[in-house]
């Protein structure tokens, strides 16, 4: 029996679905690009669909192509020498320099090390300045996270901090570093024992220090100020609450002159605040209930 006439209709049907398919792929784009054809990386970057919601007439988002987005970010930048480890990097920014530091492993002992970096990115330390030692950790499961590097700018300075670890609890360090890299502190400054990894932030004017602390009753949320500039640089740890067994995770922010601390109490799923003056000291001596936890959900306030 001869099909062939039944033929011509189904190439025709087929074609004709192509022909749809292509026209509803254009309209749900604002770059029409042949079907068939392969659009290029630049093409495919600046293709957006509208917002769900808006007027058909609506204007296509901004995008940037692929060959803009090339020309502002630059290739990777090694930080000190290929051998040996490097992690923990973290980087600020002091309107004059980056500073980036990083636990490094190029010695026999952890120590941390700074780079610093003009505004066009280009290395001031090729490979870096020691800046501390650290203690190799000595309980099973140690590791670089433990040490908790963090790095910040304000008031002038840099603000290094980290935990050394030790068998039995761990001490909290901290170092200055002036605006254009150079160490202030001659040795890094002891701060505190705390039971859990503090919270950072500096003022126009300090350094402070969230962190939990033990005291009698239990543990207690605490601040702690380090003067950017000077001598008798760390101030007392100040518990901000009688101590109770359930206290948990102080955080600490900063408008840029007062500062906003914040916790948990666990027995009551409360999430609680407490604000502070410029110079760390609180501003009532009440806390104000921010937040219900209920639900049993382990969730940071800040």
């Amino acid at each position: 029996m001869n099909t062939s006439p039944n033929r011509v209709p189904s190439l025709f049907v087929a074609r004709l679905l192509l022909a749809l398919l292509c026209a509803s792929i254009a309209l749900l784009t604002t770059s029409v690009v042949g079907c068939g054809d392969t659009p290029s990386a630049d093409e495919r970057v600046a293709t957006t669909s509208a917002p769900l919601g808006s007027e058909a007439a609506a204007a296509p988002l901004p995008v940037r192509t692929t060959a803009e987005a090339a020309k502002t970010i630059t290739a990777s930048i090694p930080l000190g020498t290929p051998s040996g480890r490097q992690n923990s990097p973290g980087v600020a920014w002091s309107g004059k320099i980056y500073l980036t530091a990083w636990i490094d492993y190029r010695a026999s002992t952890p120590s941390i090390f700074v780079a610093r970096f003009n505004a066009d990115g280009t290395p001031l330390d090729p490979v870096g300045q020691r800046v501390a030692t650290l203690q190799r950790p000595t309980f099973i499961g140690s590791g670089a996270s433990l040490y908790n590097l963090r790095l910040s700018f304000g008031a002038g300075v840099f603000f290094v901090s980290w935990f050394n670890p030790q068998s039995f609890g761990s001490d909290y360090f901290g170092l200055r570093i002036a605006d254009d890299g150079t160490p202030i502190d001659s040795a890094p400054l002891y701060l505190s024992s705390p039971e859990s990894p503090p919270d950072v932030v500096v003022n126009s004017k300090v350094i402070a220090i969230a962190s939990l602390q033990r005291v009698p009753g239990g543990f207690a949320p605490t601040v702690q100020v380090v003067k950017a500039t000077g001598g008798d640089a760390v101030g007392p740890v100040v518990p901000l609450t009688p101590g109770t067994p359930d206290w948990a995770h102080p955080l600490i922010a900063s408008d840029g002159n007062d500062f906003l601390v914040t916790f948990e109490r666990g027995g009551t799923n409360l999430g609680y605040a407490i604000g502070l003056d410029s110079n760390g000291a609180p501003l009532s001596d009440k806390l104000e209930i921010i937040g219900d936890f209920s639900t049993g959900q382990d969730e940071r306030l800040i």
